[in-house]
C-alpha cells in the first residue's frame, strides 16, 4: 500500500460512542474520557446497550455453522486414573492450624527443585473438588428431586413408550427403543418450568395468603401449563406467541391464544392439545437457536 494511503488511513478518525478518537486524544472531551486507553473505550462502549447497534444477547453468530454442544456432556470413554484418598480423620489431628498456613503463605514465583507427586495431587483435588454430598434441587412447587446429571440424560432419551406419546410425531421410524429412558412424570416437568421461571426471573416470595397450586397430577394434560410457564419465563407477549407458533406454519388468533393461557375451569379455557405445544417448541428453537 503506498505511504500516502497509510497516512491517510491513520488519521482517520475512529468513532466510539458517538464520539471521535482522535477527539478524545486532542483533549476535545471532559477530562475522565480522555484517560481512557483506545481498546478499552472500545470494549467499554461495545459491551453496553444504548451506545450502539449492534446485536446483543444470545445471537449465535456461528448457528449452523458449527453445531451446538450436547444438553448432557458425553461420559469420558478414557483411561481412569485412580487417585490417592487421604484419611480425613487423621488430617484433622496432624494437619497445619488454618491460621498457621494464612501466615506463612508466600508467593513464589520460581520453579520448585521437584516436581508436584501423583499422591499430593490426588490429595489437593480430594480436599478441593469432591463431592462431599448430593443436595437436593427444591422447586417453588415444594416437590423435591434428587437429580444427576445422568438422570437428566435418560429423561431426554426418545423413545417409543414415552409417557405422552403422539403418533404424529414427525420422526416415529427414528425414534429408539431404549430401557434405559426414564419416563418424564407431569410432576417433574412442572418442577422443571418452576424453576426455569426462578432461572430466568429470580425468586419470588409467595403473597400472603396466596394458596398453594396443586401440583399437576400425571393424569391431566400438562401442555396449558408449559405455554403458561414459558411464556412468564421468558416474557413473552401474546403477539410473541402467535409470531412463533406462525413460524411453524401454525395460524392461530389472539382470542384463540387467550383461550389456551385461561385458567381451567374458566368458561372460555380450552385444552391445548400435543400438536400446538410441539409445534411451540419447534418455534422457540427456531427463535432462540436461529
Amino acid at each position: 500500500m503506498p505511504s500516502a494511503s497509510v497516512s491517510g488511513v491513520c488519521e482517520f478518525p475512529l468513532c466510539i460512542d458517538n464520539r471521535c478518537y482522535s477527539d478524545v486524544a486532542s483533549g476535545a472531551v471532559d477530562e475522565a474520557l480522555k484517560q481512557w486507553e483506545f481498546h478499552d473505550l472500545l470494549f467499554h462502549s461495545r459491551s453496553r446497550a444504548g451506545r450502539h447497534d449492534q446485536p446483543l444477547g444470545d445471537t449465535f453468530p456461528f448457528w449452523p455453522k458449527i453445531p451446538p454442544l450436547p444438553a448432557c456432556k458425553p461420559p469420558f470413554m478414557g483411561e481412569i486414573l485412580e487417585l490417592y484418598k487421604p484419611d480425613m480423620e487423621q488430617l484433622s489431628e496432624e494437619d497445619y492450624p488454618f491460621t498457621l498456613i494464612l501466615e506463612e503463605r508466600r508467593s513464589i514465583l520460581d520453579y520448585g527443585p521437584k516436581s508436584i507427586t501423583l499422591q499430593q495431587i490426588g490429595e489437593f483435588l480430594y480436599r478441593t473438588a469432591r463431592a462431599k454430598r448430593v443436595t437436593p434441587i427444591n422447586y417453588e412447587m415444594g416437590a423435591v428431586y434428587e437429580l444427576t446429571e445422568e438422570i437428566v440424560r435418560k429423561l431426554l432419551i426418545k423413545s417409543k413408550e414415552t409417557f405422552r406419546y403422539n403418533d404424529e410425531v414427525d420422526d416415529h421410524d427414528d425414534i429408539e427403543d431404549k430401557e434405559e429412558n426414564i419416563k418424564c412424570k407431569n410432576s417433574t416437568l412442572e418442577s422443571f418450568l418452576n424453576g426455569f421461571i426462578i432461572f430466568k426471573r429470580g425468586k419470588q416470595d409467595p403473597k400472603p395468603g396466596q394458596p398453594e397450586r396443586p401440583i399437576l397430577k400425571n393424569s391431566e394434560n400438562p401442555n396449558n401449563t408449559l405455554l403458561k410457564k414459558l411464556k412468564i419465563a421468558l416474557l413473552l407477549t401474546s403477539e410473541d406467541m402467535i409470531d412463533i407458533l406462525k413460524e411453524t406454519g401454525v395460524i392461530v388468533t389472539k382470542g384463540e391464544l387467550g383461550a389456551l393461557l385461561r385458567k381451567e375451569g374458566h368458561k372460555n379455557y380450552k385444552e391445548c392439545g400435543d400438536k400446538y405445544a410441539r409445534n411451540f417448541l419447534k418455534g422457540l428453537a427456531k427463535k432462540y437457536r436461529g
